[in-house]
């Protein structure tokens, strides 16, 4: 169950995400170039069914990501993807490491939380949390947040790590599957409280000064309640979802439903004023009026399936079977649409208005699908395949000359 877990975490909620007006004179984009791949170090995990979900973070001209295969976090040359430096970890890292005040904070699989120097990479401390955890962790002030797989919020002195206090949520065994999915999403702050989902589909709103329960609300639903994607939070209205369904929209202050759909979320949403972006555990990227509810469009990736030839009363024919539409990753907010990626597909770029197909980066070219949310800066995209290969592709305008590069234009040419 851990390798179908992994297939759909993402990273934490970014709640930074500024507006990106589409400026109609922009041109459309082809499919990007290849600048280079690198395969990640460390000996690949002996899984069908592998997935790489930890997101690449672009820092000074470096890339740093982790990768099941090793059990540290890898600093690799933005340039070319040489390995210049590995951080050591008790497990593999899953998630997006983060930095603050000059540190990197970084959780891993074996359920520790680590912290090094920026500057010499140093390790200050790392404290044990019990269980792994998959997803990053989060800085409030002086404090981090973590969430480990067993329904526990740790909340500790950034400092050196200390816990100064914990919630334990008492999971509904009436609520909970026989078998919950291996993982919990990151924590969203929302004012004086941080906002956690746990493996029963409940959510719940923990003080951050008194660290207890305010309140709780039933979520998730169907054969799998689990709450993985990050809860989305404005002071207006809050969005949440089951892994196998209902995602709700509701009311900031009084926690009251104000819309529903019934479908699941397993990745980060992202939201642009009042439209939210969602990929589905369903595979379809959906465009949804945050206020309402009402879907603007919805758009899935053409995915082949499997060819074969069946052998019927002597006769040979050939068949193609879907057998899977993937699972959508982080949609991500660009100067020319909305890029997202398929668990079991590639990279694509839509239109946001009108959720059509502005190019898709050839399959061929990728080895096992990316769900990891890339990394954009300027006109360039990093992303890591479920194969454990980094790709780092470049942006183009529908012209080759340099003005109709933009609005992508990368400070690293």
């Amino acid at each position: 169950m851990s390798a179908l877990l992994l297939a759909f975490l993402q990273g934490g909620f970014d709640p930074d995400v500024k507006p990106l007006p589409m400026a109609e004179s922009a041109p459309m984009a082809v499919a990007p170039l290849l600048l280079w791949s690198r395969p990640l170090p460390g000996p690949p995990p002996a899984s069908a069914s592998r997935s790489e979900p930890a997101p690449p973070v672009l820092r000074d001209g470096k890339i740093y990501i982790g990768y099941s295969g090793v059990s540290a976090l890898l600093i690799l040359s933005r340039g070319d993807g040489t390995l210049l430096r590995s951080l050591p970890t008790a497990g593999p890292v899953a998630s997006a490491p983060v930095f603050a005040d000059g540190k990197i904070y970084v959780a891993d699989m074996a359920g520790y939380v680590s912290c090094f120097l920026e500057d010499s990479y140093e390790q200050l401390w790392s404290r044990h949390a019990g269980a792994p955890i998959l997803s990053s962790v989060v800085v409030d002030g002086e404090l981090l947040y973590v969430s480990t797989v067993d329904d526990i919020v740790y909340k500790l002195d950034r400092r050196n790590g200390t816990t100064i206090a914990l919630y334990t949520h008492r999971v509904d065994t009436n609520r909970a599957a026989k078998l919950s999915l291996y993982g919990a999403p990151s924590v969203t702050l929302a004012g004086s409280e941080v906002l956690a989902g746990f493996s029963d589909g409940m959510i719940v709103g923990i003080g951050k000064d008194d660290w207890a329960e305010h309140w709780s609300l039933p979520v998730g639903e169907g054969s799998w309640p689990d709450i993985i994607a990050p809860l989305l939070w404005t002071p207006d209205i809050m969005v949440a979802g089951g892994f196998s369904g209902p995602l709700l929209g509701l009311d900031a202050g009084t926690h009251l439903v104000r819309w529903r759909q019934d479908f699941g979320s397993a990745s980060t949403m992202t939201h642009q004023g009042d439209q939210l972006y969602h990929g589905g555990t369903d595979g379809i990227l959906r465009k949804i009026d945050l206020r309402t509810g009402d879907i603007a469009w919805e758009w899935q990736a053409d995915i082949p399936g499997l060819s074969f030839n069946l052998n019927l009363t002597g006769q040979t024919t050939q068949a193609t079977e879907r057998v899977t539409s993937g699972t959508m990753g982080t949609p991500q907010i660009c100067p020319l649409g909305v890029l997202v990626s398929n668990s079991d597909g590639s990279l694509y770029l839509l239109n946001p208005e009108s959720g059509k197909l502005i190019w898709s980066l050839d399959p061929n070219v990728l080895l096992g699908g990316i769900l990891g949310k890339p990394a954009i800066d300027g006109s360039e995209i990093y992303a890591l395949s479920n194969a454990g290969i980094l790709y780092a592709m470049r942006g183009r305008g529908s012209s080759k000359t340099t003005a109709e590069l933009d609005p992508w234009v990368s400070p690293f040419r």
